[in-house]
């Protein structure tokens, strides 16, 4: 069974762009539009993984954040987020409110597979590299 990734984010143009291109590496993508629809989806989903992004409606990507590590069945969930601002300042807020990691939406879409990979499989054991360097889920 494929990872399940739970990604918030409020511009439905690239919150398409990012279920489209993880689709393709084989995951499965549940889209949210706002951080309390996030919220809501995460707990009756209980995903792998969540993406998302820090300044969204409704309830922020801090606050998301805040709320996961807060619950006891998704506390320990990997939260990447996927932030238009590439700050110190923002990078340093989100990483002491317990984020796994902090990429940039312009990062080309390797990278991103690479931060998904590193937290769905910190050991490395199941995730190899392609020859064009696009992550696929080894489930053999």
């Amino acid at each position: 069974m494929s990872p399940t990734i739970l990604l918030i984010e409020d511009d439905e143009i690239l919150r398409d762009n990012f279920c489209e291109m993880l689709e393709m590496e084989e995951f499965n993508v549940i889209g949210a539009e706002d951080g309390l629809v996030g919220l809501q989806l995460a707990k009756h989903i209980q995903p792998d993984l969540i993406l998302c992004d820090i300044n969204i409606p409704k309830i922020s990507g801090y606050g998301v954040l805040h709320k996961i590590r807060e619950d006891a069945s998704l506390g320990n969930t990997p939260f990447i987020f996927l932030a238009s601002e590439s700050s110190l300042e923002n990078r340093s807020k989100a990483m002491y409110l317990g984020a796994n990691d902090y990429i940039g939406k312009g990062e080309k879409s390797a990278k991103i597979l690479q931060a998904i990979a590193q937290q769905l499989d910190p050991v490395g054991l199941s995730w190899v590299y392609s020859t064009n360097y696009v992550l696929r889920y080894n489930l053999a």
